[in-house]
């Protein structure tokens, strides 16, 4: 079970629900990994990271992560915002004369061609967000676009669109995109780790999901940890201090359950005298017997089904055998992660690199040896 965490990240909101974080300043405040799990070092880089910015810069989360406006990051967050004003008017206008009804190839293509002008890494947010609802082919324009600016922005710009894209087609295709960065350049990992890393935040489960199979498709294992944190989660109310304590809030018990019987007896009975008459006024009361049940607190636990799915396909493949009977204990899943995976990963790696050492000193001996003269 895992607590939710305030991230390190500021978000922004597109005018359409688009969230992405603000990865240039990613370098800035470290991101823990669920639990105290660690995570094998599998890419590494300490570069910074850049992508997709807020619409406006605002001092309010830069006073809250400590960044001074006057930094680099924050001066180039101000200018992209400055860039995109009355950007997003001119892409809605491409979008409404050569897309959306219009299905004219050469109209279609006079709008891709505008489009050229609009690829600064500085409106990948608005291009995301004004086209979010367009065809494949429009999608797919923008995807190849983020993968050939090979930047950290159109990195971040296809992970996002992996997780959040509503169409699964168009998720697979930003997924296949990133792979080939990351073959391109091991860099790609880290702003595709930030946005799964929102996305497990998120506490949406579709999006969750859509976070864990992007990380397992993609292998990141150092990823792994989020996983397990994630596939139940639940947030206990505050311990009871007391017989009158509840939720700690002064508010007394959650619910009462009764189990028992009443029974009715005359408790008062006043006589009422008249002309030659008598009669009696009986007062009805009840007694109850039985149990009393106080419930004073509460634990509720989400199981994600769709997320431990896909960690026990990924882990099983990964590892070799069957994880499935870990089921969803997290102290479990910690044990095995820690005592088992890490040093079987770690001896894997260290394995591979061996032999790709003793390949590369059997070619150099190779070639450093005489060539055959040919003569007996």
């Amino acid at each position: 079970m895992s607590n939710s965490r305030h991230s390190p990240l500021p978000q922004i909101r597109g005018k359409a629900g688009c969230l992405i974080a603000v990865l240039c300043l990613a370098a800035i405040v470290p991101v823990g990994f669920a639990q105290g799990l660690r995570a094998p070092q599998v890419h590494e880089s300490s570069e910074s990271t850049s992508s997709a910015v807020d619409d406006s810069s605002s001092p309010e989360w830069m006073a809250r992560l400590g960044i001074s406006p006057d930094s680099p990051q924050a001066k180039m967050v101000a200018e992209q915002a400055r860039a995109r004003v009355g950007v997003e008017k001119e892409l809605k206008k491409i979008r409404s004369q050569h897309f959306g009804r219009h299905k004219y190839e050469q109209r279609r293509h006079e709008g891709f061609v505008k489009l050229e002008k609009y690829l600064d890494a500085a409106f990948y947010p608005l291009l995301i967000d004004v086209f979010s609802r367009e065809d494949a082919d429009v999608k797919i324009y923008l995807m190849d676009r983020f993968a050939a600016a090979a930047n950290p922005a159109g990195d971040a710009a296809l992970a996002w669109l992996a997780v959040y894209d509503k169409d699964l087609a168009m998720r697979a295709e930003a997924t296949s995109r990133i792979k080939a960065r990351l073959k391109a350049d091991k860099r790609a990992v880290e702003s595709t780790r930030m946005v799964v890393y929102e996305g497990f935040r998120s506490g949406k489960d579709k999006i969750m999901t859509s976070s864990a199979r992007l990380a397992s498709n993609l292998n990141l294992i150092e990823l792994m940890p989020w996983l397990i944190s994630a596939q139940a989660t639940g947030q206990p109310t505050a311990q009871t201090a007391g017989i009158g304590g509840g939720t700690g809030s002064g508010g007394g018990a959650l619910a009462w359950i009764l189990v028992g019987q009443q029974t009715a007896f005359v408790s008062d009975l006043t006589p009422v005298v008249g002309p030659y008459a008598v009669a009696f006024d009986p007062q009805l009361s009840t007694i109850t017997t039985g149990t009393l049940l106080r419930v004073v607190d509460a634990v509720v636990i989400s199981y994600h089904i769709d997320i431990h799915n896909t960690l026990v396909d990924w882990s099983t493949r990964e590892y070799g055998q069957d994880t499935g009977g870990l089921g969803y204990d997290y102290k479990q899943w910690k044990t095995w992660y820690d005592s088992e995976f890490l040093p079987f990963v770690t001896a894997k790696a260290k394995a591979e690199h061996d032999a790709k050492m003793e390949a590369l000193e059997a070619l150099k001996a190779a070639k450093l040896a005489p060539a055959p003269t040919g003569k007996p």
